[in-house]
């Protein structure tokens, strides 16, 4: 398989990934906003459904996580910068692999406790689901996923640190592929 036909496959994978992102964020963003004016017009009139506050809850969280991840691929995170700024060239570019190599190492390591605490603590409790019965297990599992897919993006930032380290190249200011990347690849 040639380097050409790797890149449009992994461009292609990109954005997929990118676009099933953004539509579970907008069905999620619905979903809330929906049940949040439906408990307030039952409140109003005095026919509250009870679970729709645990419901919004967990919405709360899946939207949470989710945008935490889409921001991961907009490179719209949270980013504490303190000596980039006055960095330029191949320093720039290693605090870059750096950064991004330790923000990986993070998410793989909270991806794997997550995994940890649902198989050890949710998924064998006996405690009532919050609503539906829908185990609490399930209604987490937006936790693993989302720190699973942030440790792939900061992984491939990594990778992209590292090919511009060797190249000599400046950190590209968006880490994720683009068509840009296709033509280079060339």
């Amino acid at each position: 398989m040639n380097k050409e036909l790797m890149t449009k496959k992994t461009i292609s994978l990109s954005k997929i990934t990118q676009k099933i992102e953004d539509s579970i964020l907008i069905v999620l963003t619905a979903a809330l906003v929906i049940f949040a004016i439906l408990q307030l017009v039952l409140s109003l009139v005095g026919m509250g459904i009870t679970w729709f506050d645990s419901l919004l809850k967990y919405l709360v969280l899946w939207i949470g996580m989710f945008a935490a991840s889409v921001a991961t691929t907009n490179r719209k995170h949270i980013k504490i910068d303190i000596v980039g700024h006055w960095t330029k060239g191949r320093i720039k570019t290693a605090l870059n692999l750096a950064i991004n190599f330790f923000a990986a190492v993070i998410c793989i390591t909270l991806f794997i406790l997550s995994i940890i605490y649902i198989v050890t603590i949710e998924y064998p409790s006996t405690d009532p689901a919050p609503f539906l019965n829908i185990p609490r297990w399930v209604l987490i599992l937006c936790i693993p996923i989302s720190f699973c897919l942030m440790s792939i993006k900061f992984s491939i930032y990594s990778v992209t640190g590292i090919r511009s380290l060797v190249r000599n190249e400046e950190y590209p200011k968006e880490a994720q592929l683009n068509e840009t990347q296709l033509s280079e690849a060339k």
